[in-house]
Protein backbone atom coordinates (compact mmCIF):
# COMPACT_ATOMS: atom_id res chain seq x y z
CA UNK A 1 0.00 0.00 0.00
CA UNK A 2 1.31 3.35 -0.66
CA UNK A 3 1.83 6.14 2.10
CA UNK A 4 -1.49 7.93 2.72
CA UNK A 5 -2.13 11.58 4.07
CA UNK A 6 -5.08 12.61 5.62
CA UNK A 7 -6.61 15.12 7.63
CA UNK A 8 -9.14 16.76 10.03
CA UNK A 9 -9.70 19.93 12.05
CA UNK A 10 -10.68 20.00 15.26
CA UNK A 11 -10.63 22.48 18.78
CA UNK A 12 -7.42 22.88 20.67
CA UNK A 13 -9.59 21.41 24.09
CA UNK A 14 -11.24 18.73 22.14
CA UNK A 15 -7.42 17.30 21.08
CA UNK A 16 -6.38 18.12 24.87
CA UNK A 17 -9.34 16.00 26.26
CA UNK A 18 -8.75 13.18 23.99
CA UNK A 19 -5.07 12.57 25.36
CA UNK A 20 -6.50 13.62 28.60
CA UNK A 21 -3.76 16.46 28.70
CA UNK A 22 -4.11 20.19 29.98
CA UNK A 23 -4.81 22.75 27.27
CA UNK A 24 -2.65 25.71 29.27
CA UNK A 25 0.11 23.76 29.41
CA UNK A 26 0.39 23.77 25.49
CA UNK A 27 0.77 27.11 25.14
CA UNK A 28 4.27 28.83 25.79
CA UNK A 29 5.99 32.11 24.62
CA UNK A 30 9.25 30.40 24.66
CA UNK A 31 8.20 27.18 22.87
CA UNK A 32 7.50 26.34 18.82
CA UNK A 33 6.43 22.67 19.53
CA UNK A 34 5.00 20.18 21.70
CA UNK A 35 5.49 16.12 21.56
CA UNK A 36 2.36 15.22 23.00
CA UNK A 37 1.77 11.83 24.92
CA UNK A 38 0.36 8.76 23.02
CA UNK A 39 -2.08 8.45 25.90
CA UNK A 40 -2.32 10.47 29.34
CA UNK A 41 -3.67 8.44 32.04
CA UNK A 42 -4.70 9.54 35.70
CA UNK A 43 -1.23 8.70 36.99
CA UNK A 44 1.01 8.97 34.23
CA UNK A 45 1.42 10.10 30.88
CA UNK A 46 2.76 7.54 27.82
CA UNK A 47 4.87 8.44 25.29
CA UNK A 48 5.46 6.72 21.81
CA UNK A 49 9.15 5.43 20.89
CA UNK A 50 11.49 7.88 19.67
CA UNK A 51 9.21 11.34 21.34
CA UNK A 52 12.69 12.55 22.96
CA UNK A 53 14.64 12.23 20.10
CA UNK A 54 12.56 14.28 17.98
CA UNK A 55 11.71 16.84 20.28
CA UNK A 56 15.86 17.02 20.59
CA UNK A 57 16.34 16.98 16.66
CA UNK A 58 13.59 20.02 16.16
CA UNK A 59 15.16 21.73 19.12
CA UNK A 60 18.57 22.03 17.77
CA UNK A 61 17.55 22.86 14.60
CA UNK A 62 15.95 26.49 15.82
CA UNK A 63 12.32 24.96 16.44
CA UNK A 64 12.15 24.88 20.42
CA UNK A 65 10.40 22.03 21.25
CA UNK A 66 9.39 20.44 24.62
CA UNK A 67 7.80 17.24 25.93
CA UNK A 68 3.90 17.61 27.33
CA UNK A 69 4.90 17.60 31.09
CA UNK A 70 2.74 18.00 34.14
CA UNK A 71 2.99 16.51 37.83
CA UNK A 72 2.73 13.11 36.17
CA UNK A 73 5.20 10.27 36.23
CA UNK A 74 6.48 9.53 32.55
CA UNK A 75 6.45 6.02 30.85
CA UNK A 76 7.00 4.42 27.66
CA UNK A 77 4.77 2.58 24.81
CA UNK A 78 6.00 -0.65 24.34
CA UNK A 79 4.41 -1.92 21.11
CA UNK A 80 6.21 -5.09 19.35
CA UNK A 81 5.72 -4.54 16.18
CA UNK A 82 7.67 -3.76 13.02
CA UNK A 83 5.63 -0.61 12.28
CA UNK A 84 6.73 2.54 14.16
CA UNK A 85 4.15 4.97 15.70
CA UNK A 86 6.23 7.90 15.93
CA UNK A 87 4.57 11.15 18.40
CA UNK A 88 2.17 13.14 18.10
CA UNK A 89 4.08 16.89 17.41
CA UNK A 90 2.06 19.87 17.94
CA UNK A 91 3.18 22.84 16.25
CA UNK A 92 2.15 26.27 17.65
CA UNK A 93 1.55 28.37 13.85
CA UNK A 94 2.95 27.80 10.52
CA UNK A 95 6.43 29.22 10.43
CA UNK A 96 7.20 26.25 13.06
CA UNK A 97 5.52 23.75 11.20
CA UNK A 98 6.89 24.43 7.91
CA UNK A 99 10.46 24.22 9.42
CA UNK A 100 9.28 20.99 11.78
CA UNK A 101 8.18 18.73 9.12
CA UNK A 102 11.46 19.53 7.14
CA UNK A 103 13.51 18.35 10.12
CA UNK A 104 11.20 15.24 10.71
CA UNK A 105 11.68 14.40 7.28
CA UNK A 106 15.65 14.73 7.49
CA UNK A 107 15.42 12.47 10.70
CA UNK A 108 13.67 9.83 9.26
CA UNK A 109 16.42 9.58 6.73
CA UNK A 110 18.75 9.31 9.17
CA UNK A 111 16.84 6.95 11.76
CA UNK A 112 15.44 4.40 8.86
CA UNK A 113 16.70 5.14 5.70
CA UNK A 114 20.44 6.27 5.55
CA UNK A 115 22.97 3.34 5.23
CA UNK A 116 19.94 0.71 5.95
CA UNK A 117 20.35 -3.05 4.73
CA UNK A 118 16.70 -4.24 6.09
CA UNK A 119 13.57 -4.17 4.29
CA UNK A 120 12.54 -0.36 5.68
CA UNK A 121 9.93 -0.16 8.36
CA UNK A 122 6.61 1.31 8.18
CA UNK A 123 6.21 4.68 9.85
CA UNK A 124 2.72 6.87 11.49
CA UNK A 125 3.13 9.89 12.74
CA UNK A 126 0.66 12.50 13.99
CA UNK A 127 1.12 16.40 13.10
CA UNK A 128 -1.06 19.32 14.89
CA UNK A 129 -0.83 22.83 13.46
CA UNK A 130 -1.98 25.11 15.90
CA UNK A 131 -3.78 28.61 15.07
CA UNK A 132 -3.02 30.02 18.08
CA UNK A 133 -5.32 33.20 17.40
CA UNK A 134 -8.49 30.55 17.12
CA UNK A 135 -7.43 27.30 18.91
CA UNK A 136 -8.24 25.34 15.55
CA UNK A 137 -5.93 22.51 15.70
CA UNK A 138 -5.26 21.10 11.76
CA UNK A 139 -4.52 17.77 12.73
CA UNK A 140 -2.43 15.59 10.16
CA UNK A 141 -1.99 11.59 9.84
CA UNK A 142 0.64 10.49 7.76
CA UNK A 143 1.89 7.06 7.28
CA UNK A 144 3.05 4.23 5.30
CA UNK A 145 6.77 2.95 4.54
CA UNK A 146 9.73 5.50 5.71
CA UNK A 147 11.07 6.63 2.49
CA UNK A 148 7.38 7.72 1.65
CA UNK A 149 6.11 9.25 4.21
CA UNK A 150 9.69 11.25 4.15
CA UNK A 151 8.78 12.01 0.63
CA UNK A 152 5.45 13.41 1.72
CA UNK A 153 6.70 15.56 4.48
CA UNK A 154 9.09 17.09 2.09
CA UNK A 155 6.49 18.06 -0.46
CA UNK A 156 4.87 20.01 3.08
CA UNK A 157 1.20 19.58 4.77
CA UNK A 158 -0.20 21.91 2.30
CA UNK A 159 -0.41 19.33 -0.44
CA UNK A 160 -4.28 17.91 -0.96
CA UNK A 161 -4.73 15.17 2.07
CA UNK A 162 -5.50 11.68 0.90
CA UNK A 163 -3.20 11.95 -2.30
CA UNK A 164 -0.23 8.88 -2.20
CA UNK A 165 2.46 8.64 -3.39
CA UNK A 166 4.79 5.81 -3.80
CA UNK A 167 8.35 4.51 -4.76
CA UNK A 168 8.87 1.88 -6.75
CA UNK A 169 10.57 -1.42 -6.09
CA UNK A 170 12.79 -3.88 -8.20
CA UNK A 171 12.91 -7.39 -8.53
CA UNK A 172 15.65 -9.49 -10.43
CA UNK A 173 15.75 -13.38 -11.55
CA UNK A 174 18.40 -14.90 -8.59
CA UNK A 175 16.14 -18.31 -7.66
CA UNK A 176 13.12 -19.52 -9.09
CA UNK A 177 10.74 -22.52 -8.24
CA UNK A 178 8.08 -22.17 -10.68
CA UNK A 179 8.05 -19.26 -13.88
CA UNK A 180 8.64 -16.62 -11.35
CA UNK A 181 11.60 -15.65 -9.22
CA UNK A 182 12.48 -12.60 -6.56
CA UNK A 183 15.78 -11.15 -4.64
CA UNK A 184 15.38 -11.82 -1.45
CA UNK A 185 16.59 -8.99 1.50
CA UNK A 186 15.94 -11.03 4.89
CA UNK A 187 19.29 -13.18 5.00
CA UNK A 188 16.74 -16.50 6.69
CA UNK A 189 14.59 -15.62 3.72
CA UNK A 190 17.01 -16.40 1.39
CA UNK A 191 17.75 -19.82 3.20
CA UNK A 192 14.33 -20.73 3.77
CA UNK A 193 13.37 -19.63 -0.33
CA UNK A 194 16.58 -21.96 -1.01
CA UNK A 195 15.08 -24.80 1.04
CA UNK A 196 11.86 -24.68 -0.45
CA UNK A 197 13.38 -24.69 -4.07
CA UNK A 198 15.57 -28.08 -2.89
CA UNK A 199 12.60 -29.49 -1.21
CA UNK A 200 10.05 -29.08 -4.73
CA UNK A 201 12.78 -30.54 -6.98
CA UNK A 202 12.88 -33.60 -4.30
CA UNK A 203 9.30 -33.75 -4.73
CA UNK A 204 9.07 -33.71 -8.77
CA UNK A 205 11.78 -36.53 -8.54
CA UNK A 206 10.14 -38.55 -6.15
CA UNK A 207 7.00 -38.06 -7.89
CA UNK A 208 8.65 -38.82 -11.60
CA UNK A 209 9.65 -42.87 -9.36
CA UNK A 210 6.07 -42.92 -8.38
CA UNK A 211 6.84 -42.38 -4.60
CA UNK A 212 3.85 -40.38 -4.40
CA UNK A 213 3.41 -40.15 -0.22
CA UNK A 214 7.11 -38.89 -0.42
CA UNK A 215 6.42 -36.92 -3.13
CA UNK A 216 3.35 -35.26 -1.28
CA UNK A 217 5.29 -34.22 1.72
CA UNK A 218 7.90 -32.61 -0.28
CA UNK A 219 5.98 -30.33 -2.40
CA UNK A 220 3.86 -29.99 1.17
CA UNK A 221 7.37 -28.57 2.56
CA UNK A 222 8.09 -26.56 -0.16
CA UNK A 223 5.11 -24.84 0.72
CA UNK A 224 5.56 -24.00 4.15
CA UNK A 225 9.14 -23.13 3.46
CA UNK A 226 7.61 -20.55 0.97
CA UNK A 227 5.69 -19.09 3.37
CA UNK A 228 8.67 -18.56 5.92
CA UNK A 229 10.66 -17.05 3.29
CA UNK A 230 6.98 -14.86 2.07
CA UNK A 231 7.00 -13.61 5.66
CA UNK A 232 10.57 -12.80 6.63
CA UNK A 233 10.58 -11.15 3.10
CA UNK A 234 7.74 -8.65 4.39
CA UNK A 235 5.23 -10.37 2.38
CA UNK A 236 6.37 -9.68 -1.51
CA UNK A 237 3.76 -9.90 -3.72
CA UNK A 238 5.32 -12.30 -6.00
CA UNK A 239 6.32 -14.93 -3.51
CA UNK A 240 2.31 -14.83 -2.90
CA UNK A 241 1.77 -15.56 -6.52
CA UNK A 242 4.47 -18.39 -6.12
CA UNK A 243 2.62 -19.87 -3.46
CA UNK A 244 -0.31 -20.05 -5.29
CA UNK A 245 1.53 -22.13 -8.12
CA UNK A 246 2.75 -24.26 -5.77
CA UNK A 247 -0.67 -24.68 -4.03
CA UNK A 248 -2.07 -25.48 -7.27
CA UNK A 249 -0.33 -28.03 -8.32
CA UNK A 250 -0.40 -29.71 -4.66
CA UNK A 251 -4.32 -29.84 -4.92
CA UNK A 252 -4.11 -31.10 -8.20
CA UNK A 253 -2.17 -33.97 -7.70
CA UNK A 254 -3.19 -34.48 -3.92
CA UNK A 255 -6.24 -32.64 -2.74
CA UNK A 256 -6.06 -30.60 0.24
CA UNK A 257 -8.59 -31.66 2.83
CA UNK A 258 -9.38 -29.48 5.66
CA UNK A 259 -8.57 -30.46 9.15
CA UNK A 260 -11.48 -31.00 11.63
CA UNK A 261 -10.76 -30.19 15.31
CA UNK A 262 -12.56 -28.67 18.25
CA UNK A 263 -15.79 -28.78 16.54
CA UNK A 264 -14.76 -26.87 13.69
CA UNK A 265 -13.54 -27.32 10.13
CA UNK A 266 -9.63 -25.33 10.06
CA UNK A 267 -8.28 -24.03 6.95
CA UNK A 268 -4.50 -23.78 6.98
CA UNK A 269 -3.06 -23.54 3.62
CA UNK A 270 -0.18 -21.61 3.58
CA UNK A 271 -1.39 -20.04 0.30
CA UNK A 272 -4.80 -19.42 1.68
CA UNK A 273 -3.12 -17.81 4.84
CA UNK A 274 -0.69 -15.14 2.62
CA UNK A 275 -3.86 -13.34 2.30
CA UNK A 276 -4.65 -12.65 5.89
CA UNK A 277 -2.02 -9.62 6.62
CA UNK A 278 -0.89 -8.93 9.91
CA UNK A 279 0.28 -10.50 12.71
CA UNK A 280 0.33 -11.06 16.64
CA UNK A 281 2.37 -8.58 18.54
CA UNK A 282 2.32 -7.60 22.53
CA UNK A 283 1.90 -4.39 24.22
CA UNK A 284 2.16 -2.26 27.79
CA UNK A 285 3.89 0.01 29.27
CA UNK A 286 7.42 0.24 30.57
CA UNK A 287 10.35 2.96 31.49
CA UNK A 288 13.52 3.50 29.28
CA UNK A 289 16.87 3.60 31.04
CA UNK A 290 19.30 5.95 30.12
CA UNK A 291 22.64 3.44 30.05
CA UNK A 292 24.98 6.35 30.47
CA UNK A 293 23.30 8.17 33.48
CA UNK A 294 20.98 5.63 35.21
CA UNK A 295 17.71 8.10 34.77
CA UNK A 296 14.81 8.18 32.53
CA UNK A 297 15.30 8.10 29.08
CA UNK A 298 12.35 10.88 29.16
CA UNK A 299 14.17 13.10 31.52
CA UNK A 300 17.79 12.51 30.78
CA UNK A 301 20.15 14.36 28.12
CA UNK A 302 21.36 11.48 25.89
CA UNK A 303 19.97 10.42 23.04
CA UNK A 304 20.24 6.65 22.11
CA UNK A 305 22.63 6.15 19.62
CA UNK A 306 24.79 8.90 19.78
CA UNK A 307 28.42 8.52 21.58
CA UNK A 308 29.79 10.00 24.79
CA UNK A 309 32.29 10.23 26.96
CA UNK A 310 33.81 9.73 30.14
CA UNK A 311 31.03 6.54 30.95
CA UNK A 312 31.36 4.80 33.77
CA UNK A 313 30.67 0.82 33.41
CA UNK A 314 28.15 -1.28 35.53
CA UNK A 315 25.95 -3.63 34.99
CA UNK A 316 21.81 -3.11 34.39
CA UNK A 317 19.90 -5.61 36.48
CA UNK A 318 19.24 -7.92 33.82
CA UNK A 319 23.09 -8.29 33.79
CA UNK A 320 24.13 -6.45 30.55
CA UNK A 321 27.03 -4.00 29.98
CA UNK A 322 26.21 -0.44 30.37
CA UNK A 323 29.47 0.39 27.65
CA UNK A 324 28.57 -2.78 25.13
CA UNK A 325 24.96 -4.23 26.24
CA UNK A 326 26.81 -7.66 26.08
CA UNK A 327 26.30 -10.27 29.46
CA UNK A 328 29.93 -11.16 29.06
CA UNK A 329 32.61 -8.68 28.17
CA UNK A 330 35.59 -7.47 29.73
CA UNK A 331 34.74 -3.64 30.75
CA UNK A 332 35.52 -3.71 34.20
CA UNK A 333 32.59 -2.02 36.78
CA UNK A 334 33.20 1.33 38.05
CA UNK A 335 35.56 1.92 34.91
CA UNK A 336 35.93 4.93 32.89
CA UNK A 337 35.33 4.53 29.20
CA UNK A 338 35.24 6.54 25.72
CA UNK A 339 33.09 6.44 22.96
CA UNK A 340 30.33 4.78 24.39
CA UNK A 341 26.98 4.63 22.61
CA UNK A 342 23.93 5.29 24.17
CA UNK A 343 21.19 2.94 24.69
CA UNK A 344 17.74 2.60 26.49
CA UNK A 345 17.24 -0.11 29.19
CA UNK A 346 13.80 -1.31 29.57
CA UNK A 347 12.63 -1.90 33.39
CA UNK A 348 9.34 -1.70 35.51
CA UNK A 349 7.87 -3.46 31.87
CA UNK A 350 3.92 -3.78 31.97
CA UNK A 351 2.53 -5.81 29.04
CA UNK A 352 -0.96 -5.49 29.00
CA UNK A 353 -2.61 -6.74 25.74
CA UNK A 354 -1.81 -8.78 22.50
CA UNK A 355 -3.14 -7.10 19.71
CA UNK A 356 -3.45 -7.92 16.23
CA UNK A 357 -1.44 -5.35 14.27
CA UNK A 358 -0.10 -4.79 10.14
CA UNK A 359 3.44 -5.53 10.92
CA UNK A 360 4.38 -8.12 13.78
CA UNK A 361 7.88 -7.28 15.13
CA UNK A 362 8.20 -10.95 14.81
CA UNK A 363 7.35 -12.03 11.25
CA UNK A 364 6.48 -15.19 12.31
CA UNK A 365 4.10 -14.14 14.63
CA UNK A 366 1.05 -14.70 12.32
CA UNK A 367 -2.04 -16.57 11.50
CA UNK A 368 -1.73 -20.28 11.38
CA UNK A 369 -5.39 -21.95 10.81
CA UNK A 370 -8.30 -20.25 10.22
CA UNK A 371 -11.87 -21.74 11.42
CA UNK A 372 -14.58 -22.43 8.44
CA UNK A 373 -18.01 -21.47 9.19
CA UNK A 374 -21.28 -23.27 8.77
CA UNK A 375 -22.30 -20.01 6.96
CA UNK A 376 -19.02 -19.60 4.56
CA UNK A 377 -19.47 -23.38 3.62
CA UNK A 378 -23.44 -22.76 2.86
CA UNK A 379 -22.42 -19.73 0.71
CA UNK A 380 -19.58 -21.86 -1.06
CA UNK A 381 -20.85 -25.19 -1.63
CA UNK A 382 -23.45 -26.08 -4.08
CA UNK A 383 -26.91 -26.57 -4.20
CA UNK A 384 -26.67 -29.84 -4.45
CA UNK A 385 -23.66 -31.17 -2.70
CA UNK A 386 -25.20 -28.47 0.64
CA UNK A 387 -28.00 -30.95 0.42
CA UNK A 388 -25.39 -33.91 1.19
CA UNK A 389 -23.58 -31.97 3.99
CA UNK A 390 -23.37 -32.85 7.69
CA UNK A 391 -21.31 -30.84 9.55
CA UNK A 392 -18.50 -32.20 11.17
CA UNK A 393 -18.99 -36.00 9.54
CA UNK A 394 -18.57 -34.74 5.93
CA UNK A 395 -15.03 -34.50 4.61
CA UNK A 396 -14.10 -31.07 2.87
CA UNK A 397 -11.56 -29.78 0.89
CA UNK A 398 -9.86 -26.45 0.31
CA UNK A 399 -9.61 -25.78 -3.57
CA UNK A 400 -8.21 -21.80 -3.11
CA UNK A 401 -5.33 -22.26 -5.73
CA UNK A 402 -7.07 -23.58 -8.10
CA UNK A 403 -9.53 -20.48 -8.61
CA UNK A 404 -6.96 -17.68 -7.00
CA UNK A 405 -3.49 -16.36 -8.73
CA UNK A 406 -2.64 -14.62 -5.82
CA UNK A 407 -3.85 -11.31 -6.39
CA UNK A 408 -7.50 -11.48 -4.00
CA UNK A 409 -8.87 -13.65 -1.75
CA UNK A 410 -11.09 -16.11 -3.03
CA UNK A 411 -12.50 -19.34 -0.93
CA UNK A 412 -13.41 -22.27 -2.33
CA UNK A 413 -14.51 -25.65 -0.83
CA UNK A 414 -15.73 -28.65 -1.88
CA UNK A 415 -16.40 -32.31 -0.17
CA UNK A 416 -16.14 -35.83 -2.45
Amino acid sequence: MPASHTAQSQRIEDLANELNIEVSVLFSEEKHAVVLPALGRKSDLVYAPFSKEIAKALSSEGVCTCLYEDEREKHDLIRKSADIILPVILFLGNVAVTVGVTVIANWIYDRFLRGRKSTEPAIRIEIAEVDTETGIVSRHTIEGLASEVRGLLEKGLERSPGNAVSEGSCSCADAEIGNTSHTLDHSKASVSYQSAQESYKRGQTLLARGEENQAEEAFREALRLLQIAYLLDDRPPILMAEMHEVGREVQTIFSCPLEMRDGQYWNSCPAFLSHYAGGFSIGGIGTAVCSICGRSMLECDHVPGEVYKNVIARRTPGGLCTICAKEQCNHEDGATYDDVTAFGIMTDIDLDHIAYVSRPEDPLCTVTAVPISRAEIARQLPPEELAQFKFGKTRLFCTHCRVCDGQAKKEAVEFR
